[in-house]
Parts: C-alpha cells; structure tokens; sequence
C-alpha cells in the first residue's frame, strides 16, 4: 500500500510508483515470487472509484486506487478474487531475504575486483544460471572467433535475472589489451 496523505487524485506518476514497489517485492524479496502481489494507491483525499480486480503481468495485480474508506471491503474481495492462493507464514515472509540486483557500478567495482559472476549473488537468478550463461555466451564467442564469423546474443530475463551482471563478466574477460578479439556489449532495457 502506498499511501499519498492529503492527495485529492490518482496521478499517474503515484500509480507508476505503487506498481514499481510491488515488482520490486515480487522480484526481490524471495518470499514473494510465488505470490500474487496487489498493489493499492490511497490518496486519502480523492474520490471513492470503483474497484476492478485483475491480474497483471507476473501475478502482479493492477494498482487499485482508494481513499481507503473502503480498504476492508478491498482486502475481503481481494482475498475472494485470489481464494487459490496458498495461505501465508507471516513470520517466514517477513524473515526471507530482500535482495536487490546491485546498481550497474556496485556490479563493476566487484567484477573488476577480480570477482567473478559467480561471486555476486545479489540477483534473482542462482549463481550457477549465471554461470551456465556467462559459459553459453564464452562458447559462442569461442566458435565465432575460430569460424572467423560474428555473433549477435541476447539475454533476456526478468528484473534482477542478472543479465547486465553475465554482460560485464563477458565484457571485462575480453578487456584485456592482448585480446585481438573485439566484444561489443549493449544494455537495452524497457523503462
């Protein structure tokens, strides 16, 4: 629940933040994977709107907006809407691990510390997806380089994945200055 005190509308800016909160908490808070995640805006003074349940992407609900005059009536019909879920350990979820994916230079620095990917398990794949990634991607270099041909990858994956972490451990093990072999990495992301 995010709560704007004092507000009189539902912005689109406030709805956008409440529904990143709760990809964040899907994504990173490992308790929260399986779970349907629905997030609520409350702009305490706005107008009561009518209240539309429905999933979203990655069991991610769309952001219901309230006054949160109604917010128990919005909890039973949310419990109604979503009556398959499995019933929560409160204390098992609030104890699991919140782990972000480390900023883009948290990642750098730790990679050119001699780290490797494997090192860096803040991320919502297991180091050994990363590893098999990072593995997959030095094969395909391999045979481009001795086929003398040139390959195009892409790694796709849910936020915190680890796709920009396997794109700097290929880039910064073809950095040295002795590699003949020239590697070109490019972040692309949907904001």
């Amino acid at each position: 629940m995010e709560y704007k005190v004092g507000e009189r509308k539902y912005h689109s800016s406030d709805k956008r933040q409440t529904l990143g909160y709760a990809l964040d908490l899907k994504h990173f808070h490992s308790a929260s994977h399986h779970r349907v995640i629905i997030p609520v805006l409350i702009a305490t003074n706005a107008k009561d709107t009518s209240i539309q349940l429905a999933r979203g992407e990655a069991n991610v609900a769309e952001v219901i907006c309230t006054n949160g005059a109604n917010l128990a009536r919005i909890i039973n019909q949310c419990e109604s809407y979503f009556c398959g879920e499995k019933s929560l350990d409160y204390i098992a979820w609030l104890e699991a691990p919140y782990r972000p994916t480390p900023t883009i230079i948290e990642a750098a620095k730790a990679l050119y510390a001699n780290h490797d990917v494997r090192d860096i398990s803040r991320s919502d794949a297991d180091a050994v997806n990363l590893a098999d990634t990072s593995k997959q991607l030095e094969d395909i270099i391999t045979s481009s380089r001795l086929s003398g041909e040139k390959a195009i990858c892409f790694v796709t994956g849910v936020p915190g994945a680890g796709k920009t972490l396997v794109g700097l451990n290929i880039a910064t093990s073809h950095s040295n200055g002795d590699d003949d072999f020239a590697c070109l990495y490019l972040v692309m992301g949907h904001w």
